[in-house]
Parts: structure tokens; C-alpha cells; sequence
């Protein structure tokens, strides 16, 4: 797997968790 869309699954994965906790809040 690239290291590439290895970061990009995270950031986007942090992205969402982030969303969620702030639609939540």
C-alpha cells in the first residue's frame, strides 16, 4: 500500500471522527 493513501485514509478517517464528535457536541 502507498504511504500515500495510507495518509490520506487516516486524515480522512480523523476528518469524519471529527465531524461526528462535533455534530454530537
Amino acid at each position: 500500500m502507498k504511504s500515500v493513501d495510507f495518509f490520506c485514509s487516516v486524515c480522512n478517517q480523523y476528518f469524519y471522527k471529527s465531524i461526528i464528535a462535533m455534530l454530537r457536541w
